[in-house]
């Protein structure tokens, strides 16, 4: 990444994970809710799973999620611009259980950090930065 690096802050991430969670109840209401008791054991299961998944999947095979689209920012390794799925596994599961263990003290590094990184961003090596297609189209399309 040539040009200067914008960095996604708190704010505008918190907006994109509370978009991703409504995405995520409407797909509960309609994929698990319709077909289990919503307060079983399965069922919570199947939340689970369905909450990792989309978090994984997406920001392995795009770098964002619906919300982070939405909002116009995305994951990025800062060296090769994709992250590797091994480092969105470490970020979503790992780390962002550690940046929520203690008092959610992981999440408001956002406010302090300098590149503006969680704990699970820092234990990842992921950046979260603004997805601005213009830069990118006009500098052979990074």
């Amino acid at each position: 990444m040539g040009e200067p690096v914008r960095y996604a802050g708190f704010v505008v991430r918190g907006l994109a994970f509370l978009l991703d969670i409504s995405f995520l109840w409407s797909l509960k209401v309609i994929l698990i809710d319709t077909v289990l008791d919503p307060s079983g054991l399965t069922a919570q299961m199947s939340l689970v799973l369905m909450i990792s998944l989309y978090f994984f999947l997406l920001t392995s095979l795009f770098g964002q999620t619906i919300g982070k689209m939405i909002m116009g920012i995305k994951v990025v390794h800062p060296l090769t611009d994709k992250p590797a799925w091994e480092d969105v596994l470490l970020r979503e599961v790992i780390g962002k259980v550690s940046s929520v263990l203690i008092l959610f003290v992981g999440l408001f590094m956002i406010a302090v950090h300098p590149r503006k990184q969680a704990l699970h961003d820092r234990l990842s090596g992921l950046c979260v930065v603004w997805d601005d297609p213009l830069l990118t189209e006009n500098n052979g399309g990074r």
